[in-house]
């Protein structure tokens, strides 16, 4: 039996971008009931409906969900509240993410946004998956643009991923200002 652990998804047509929010709330709610540490990176990033609730069949992830499309900032806090780390890395376009911020102000130290202003690449990444390639996870990346993403689930690009991840973006180091000795602000 060959497993395939691999997986590319176009969003040119329908199917993709159904594919592409399929794929989001599958693992959004598998964090929700096995909560690890998330690892979005992305440029711009929005609020858009990702998970059809509209059956009820995700009521026992979120009962107060009710009978209806289910949006990415409702499915990242629904990770965080069931007890996930969820570290964001954006561009300085904080103003997209309010609501979650303000969502998710008791959780301080599971709720982590670290702004840069030359990120460009774009991931999520979870203790069992990752998603890159080139959508922002905007309205407009999931939903209108023609985007190309993969999924794996092999454990040692997992791995390294995650470590890069921390030493990139997320390591305290790599993200504290210190003053240059002409003045100048450099990240470390």
């Amino acid at each position: 039996m060959i497993v395939q652990n691999e997986r590319s998804i176009e969003t040119k047509e329908a199917i993709g971008r159904a594919h592409v929010k399929d794929l989001l709330s599958s693992l959004l709610v598998a964090e929700s009931l096995n909560p690890g540490t998330i690892y979005i990176l992305s440029p711009w990033i929005s609020d858009f409906p990702v998970l059809d609730n509209t059956s009820g069949n995700f009521d026992a992830v979120n009962p107060n969900w009710g009978h209806r499309h289910v949006s990415f900032f409702e499915l990242l806090k629904n990770c965080v509240e069931s007890g996930a780390i969820l570290k964001l890395a954006i561009r300085e376009n904080r103003e997209k993410i309010s609501q979650l911020e303000q969502s998710l102000k008791n959780y301080s130290t599971r709720f982590i946004v670290i702004e840069l202003d030359k990120i460009h690449e774009k991931g999520l990444l979870t203790e069992n998956a990752l998603i890159r390639g080139s959508m922002n996870f905007t309205y407009f990346g999931a939903t209108i643009n023609y985007e190309g993403i993969t999924y794996t689930t092999d454990k040692s690009l997992i791995a390294e991923k995650r470590n890069s991840y921390e030493d990139l973006y997320f390591s305290i180091s790599n993200n504290t200002k210190v003053e240059s000795e002409d003045g100048d602000e450099w990240f470390y």
